[in-house]
């Protein structure tokens, strides 16, 4: 889908969107946009290890573009000074039909005791953006090894790490925490135990070899920008009173300033 065609989809639907906090759900649709515009996968990328301090470039003016016709067709009343657990709620009162996430909230989804005016976890469908774009992170927060270890410890570590990469791991990995492999051909065993859970089988079986990854676009930023003036300008944008190209030069004058 294009970003039109998937507006034009979600009729009078609404999608959880957020602007306190770095605006979390909102930095999603941010990183999939980018994701699916020529030359925006690679700007993420770059910016991972050179931090983006210009946004005033037609990639970032149509970026935002986008994103302030989905906040006006779509975007959820309640948005503006909302924090993740408001958007959250959101979704699971059926006030709004899309939270963007990741799969860490799969187990939510499926805890009746969040749920209200008919909110059925059953019901809930995960999918890749628009575009086919997928978010991987690239800082790992996950396994580490000291630098200047001793020599047996950094062996130990090292098969540690080769044992925890493993097909088998990684699976259980998938089953208990979510998300996809596209490198790795999943065993039957794998393939009939995700059959059985529908949300984790959506996100691990939708992927394809066209699927685009990219980094989180609060990576690509200066974190206190993200966590600052990114968020402190979002409700100009959400509800009209600057345009695109507007949040755009406010946005580098304030990256700027933080170098």
């Amino acid at each position: 889908m294009s970003w039109d065609e998937f507006s034009d989809f979600l009729g009078d639907n609404k999608i959880a969107f957020q602007t306190a906090e770095g605006g979390w759900t909102v930095n999603l649709f941010v990183t999939a946009i980018l994701g699916s515009l020529e030359g925006g996968p690679d700007v993420l990328k770059a910016g991972v290890e050179n931090k983006i301090t210009d946004f005033n470039t037609p990639l970032f003016v149509e970026t935002f573009t986008i994103l302030q016709k989905l906040f006006q067709k779509n975007g959820w009343s309640g948005a503006i000074g909302a924090t993740y657990p408001d958007a959250a709620n959101s979704f699971y009162s059926n006030q709004t039909a899309i939270l963007p996430d990741g799969t860490w909230i799969i187990e939510k989804v499926n805890d009746p005791t969040d749920w209200a005016n008919g909110f059925d976890g059953a019901n809930v469908v995960g999918d890749y953006y628009p575009g086919n774009v997928a978010i991987a992170n690239p800082c790992v927060y996950d396994w580490m090894m000291a630098a200047n270890l001793p020599k047996n410890e950094e062996e130990l570590a090292l098969a540690f790490f080769e044992f925890i990469n493993r097909p088998e791991e990684i699976e259980a990995f998938i089953l208990a925490e979510g998300g996809t492999a596209p490198n790795l051909e999943y065993s039957q065993n794998f393939k009939s135990e995700l059959s059985s859970r529908k949300l984790l089988n959506d996100f691990a079986t939708n992927a394809n070899p066209d699927t685009t990854y990219v980094p989180y676009f609060h990576d690509a930023i200066n974190a206190s920008l993200f966590t600052g003036d990114f968020s402190n300008y979002l409700p100009y944008l959400y509800n009209g009173s600057w345009t695109p190209e507007k949040f755009c030069q406010e946005l580098t004058k304030s990256a700027q300033a933080l170098e």
